[in-house]
């Protein structure tokens, strides 16, 4: 779901009544605008995040870390009933019907970085989801690459989601991409001022981002397809003059690593 600033996931109420993110006056999840269909097991470390205790519906995205550990966008998960009302389907491709190669699994933890929202709103945008029973890696699931400290994004990137396809507009059935272009950081401050730090990087262009619904999934460079970022917030999507911004990975290396490898003390549960 990316948030816009007008913010950005999907603008459809959920079926426990409950607002999504997009449906609230702040910034929203994200959607891909100007793509196209991605193939059947392009990205297998994406997956759908779901919210609702019953009649479940798409929400965020994430990437598998670890076959116990999926990343994502902190501001996904600030709904109440913690963990509970969350569950991921790796694996997945047509959100409508089964293709075979689904796993559903429960969130049974939810880790948010200890700095996020401060001191900016989206700042240090990113969570760590603990799922039972752990992901079986195969052909359509697989973890992500996470790019260490001194990772230079790249000229292009790709960024991938079943987000809107335009700002408000439908949601598509299939996971979308879309490939978009780095904005430099004085061009992003001057489309956002005071409101990028140094953990946030930019893609996007007029006709080309990522859209509400979108937020948590990856944005993804190099021929590994690097987790260079994590879909955040913007104005709009695809607006020209305002790209996306996304949660600069790298910066979060040694916290993603650190974190899976102890033991869980107080997870956010409720």
């Amino acid at each position: 779901m990316k948030f816009s600033i007008f913010i950005i996931v999907s603008c459809v109420a959920m079926a426990s009544g409950m607002p999504k993110p997009s449906d609230l006056d702040v910034p929203r999840p994200r959607l891909i605008v100007g793509g196209v269909e991605a193939d059947r097991s392009e990205f297998p470390f994406i997956v759908d995040m779901r919210y609702g205790r019953t009649n479940s519906m798409h929400w965020c995205g994430g990437s598998i870390v670890t076959p116990e550990w999926v990343v994502s966008a902190a501001h996904c998960m600030q709904q109440a009933g913690g963990a509970a009302v969350y569950s991921v389907v790796a694996g997945e491709h047509n959100l409508t019907f089964g293709e075979g190669s689904e796993q559903l699994r429960q969130v049974v933890a939810i880790i948010d970085h200890p700095g996020y929202g401060r001191p900016l709103r989206f700042s240090n945008d990113i969570t760590l989801l603990k799922v039972d029973p752990p992901f079986v890696f195969n052909e359509f699931v697989q973890p992500v690459v996470i790019p260490q400290l001194n990772f230079v994004p790249t000229a292009v990137a790709t960024v991938a989601g079943w987000g809107d396809l335009q700002s408000g507009g439908p949601a598509p059935d299939v996971l979308m991409k879309v490939d978009v272009p780095f904005v430099a950081e004085p061009s992003c401050q001057t489309s956002y001022p005071g409101s990028i730090s140094d953990s946030m990087v930019c893609y996007g262009e007029e006709g080309k981002d990522s859209c509400q619904a979108d937020s948590g999934g990856p944005l993804m460079c190099g021929a590994d397809k690097a987790l260079c970022g994590i879909v955040s917030w913007g104005r709009g999507c695809a607006q020209a003059g305002y790209p996306g911004v996304y949660t600069e990975t790298s910066f979060f290396a040694e916290w993603i690593r650190s974190t899976i490898a102890q033991p869980l003390l107080q997870p956010r549960m409720a």
